[in-house]
């Protein structure tokens, strides 16, 4: 009787095991699915976003041709994009759609919204379409900032579910290595004579075979959050915990592990199973350390900060641009009526003064007039990049920018101030040299900002910002940069 009920105990055991072991198989089953079904939308968004930044790209240059175009023409003339803006706006309403049907695969809000923003830019361009001159210009202006709101949204989605995935490539290890475990105190009681121990061998055998699916998963996951991960400390990690199973022979070692539990070695099993455990609890470890230094707010906040330092600089080197068109517009009207006598004493006795003198904004020496339109749309901008830049500093400091440079920031502040006093347009030579003092600063600013990010991720594991790329006009302070720390 008691030998039949310790059966029945078995037997119970037994059935309890297997259908854990089934329970397992299908977590994992579906957990593959899943990873699947996750790889393809994030291949889907990242389409999504390489369209964005070139639809991006196109209507700055779109914005860019409207406002020379608009320079030219005189107030309430019609200008010439609005062909090419609603074929932008077509484009930019298609990605929206395709957003909007990938926000509600994965009951994603941010997706949503950056689907609305594409729709605003799109808004945008249709009312620039239609619009005259400088009002045209607004509404293509417009349509650049929702599509940088937009980009900015994609890329903080992207970010986020790549801290999902590496949470989740965390737990899926912590558990392979539970399961490890609970095959090496189950080896560890296997009953001695041989015929119950060969009894016992099919579930620890079925535990294995679901232990080496899941680090062969495992390895390929660790391997697509290293290459994409953009911060280099958690690239690394994730690197190297996939170089563990990989080179450590993980499955391998498992599935050699299945002989020695089936052979009448039990000693040398007990001890192969023990060295798994460590190894599987160093990657255990690993993982969980790169999924740590994942800070995707972190990450997202200076990323954020540096591209706003970099939007400065690319507004006040338009601004720089259209200055100079304008002032070379001025003189060439200025030779027109130079070449034709009768009109220059026209417009000598017009003006009651001689060529060359006052001209409408006080200044003097400048050949010409400054179209006043333009210089008001000038310091109209100034006013709103140097609100742009108090809005920076603020943020800089919260986030532990040096007072050096932020003391920089303090200047071009300044410089944006000058520029939005009006008299400064009436002298031609001190508004160029004011522009190009306001540029240096900025470019210095942007890449010490850089920099200091850049430091406090050697440092501390904070982020690196940016693709790595260097800008136009940078090359020769990261030269120095980089000689600096050479020595």
């Amino acid at each position: 009787g008691g030998g039949g009920g310790a059966s029945g105990a078995e037997i119970r055991e037994d059935l309890a095991d297997f259908f854990d072991l089934e329970m397992d198989r299908l977590r994992n089953q579906y957990e593959e699915l899943q990873q699947g079904e996750r790889q393809q939308m994030d291949q889907e968004l990242n389409q999504a976003l390489e369209r964005l930044k070139e639809l991006a790209r196109r209507q700055e240059q779109e914005q860019e041709r409207l406002q020379r175009v608009a320079e030219r023409l005189p107030p309430g003339a019609a200008g010439s994009g609005g062909e090419s803006q609603r074929r932008l706006a077509e484009e930019a309403e298609e990605l929206a759609r395709e957003l909007e049907r990938l926000s509600r695969e994965r009951s994603s809000p941010e997706l949503a919204e950056t689907a609305r923003e594409l729709q605003e830019a799109a808004n945008a361009m249709r009312r620039s379409a239609t619009s005259r001159n400088q009002d045209g210009v607004g509404q293509a202006s417009a349509a650049q900032e929702a599509l940088e709101d937009a980009r900015r949204l994609l890329e903080h989605d992207q970010a986020n579910q790549m801290e999902r995935d590496a949470q989740n490539a965390a737990a899926r290890t912590q558990r392979a290595l539970e399961r490890q475990r609970n095959i090496e105190e189950a080896v560890q009681e296997m009953p001695e004579d041989l015929p119950r121990r060969v009894g016992a061998l099919p579930v620890i055998l079925e535990q294995k075979e679901q232990l080496i699916e899941e680090l062969e998963n495992l390895e390929s996951e660790l391997g697509r959050l290293a290459d994409e991960a953009e911060n280099p400390q958690a690239e690394r990690s994730f690197r190297e915990a996939a170089s563990a199973i990989r080179d450590g022979q993980l499955p391998d070692r498992v599935a050699f592990s299945q002989s020695l539990v089936a052979s009448s070695r039990p000693e040398q099993a007990e001890e192969f199973e023990a060295d798994i455990t460590d190894l599987m609890e160093e990657l255990n470890d690993q993982v969980q350390s790169a999924a740590g230094s994942m800070d995707t707010d972190g990450q997202d906040r200076a990323s954020e900060l540096a591209e706003r330092t970099r939007e400065l600089v690319r507004a006040a080197e338009s601004m720089e641009e259209r200055t100079r068109q304008a002032m070379e517009g001025s003189q060439d009207g200025q030779g027109q009526q130079q070449g034709d006598p009768q009109s220059g004493q026209q417009a000598g006795g017009q003006q009651g003064g001689p060529r060359g003198g006052s001209n409408q904004f006080g200044g003097s020496g400048f050949d010409g007039q400054f179209n006043e339109g333009i210089a008001r749309q000038l310091r109209a901008e100034a006013g709103e990049r140097r609100i742009q830049a108090e809005e920076l500093r603020d943020r800089l400091s919260e986030a532990g920018i040096g007072p050096e440079s932020l003391e920089s920031l303090n200047g071009v502040i300044d410089r944006f101030q000058d520029l939005e006093d009006r008299g400064i347009y009436g002298d031609p030579h001190r508004l160029s040299e004011l522009q190009r003092e306001l540029i240096e600063s900025l470019r210095e600013l942007d890449f010490d900002v850089r920099r200091e990010f850049a430091t406090a991720n050697r440092e501390g594991g904070g982020m690196v910002v940016g693709s790595g790329e260097v800008p136009e006009g940078y090359q020769d302070l990261v030269e120095e940069y980089f000689r600096s720390l050479a020595r």
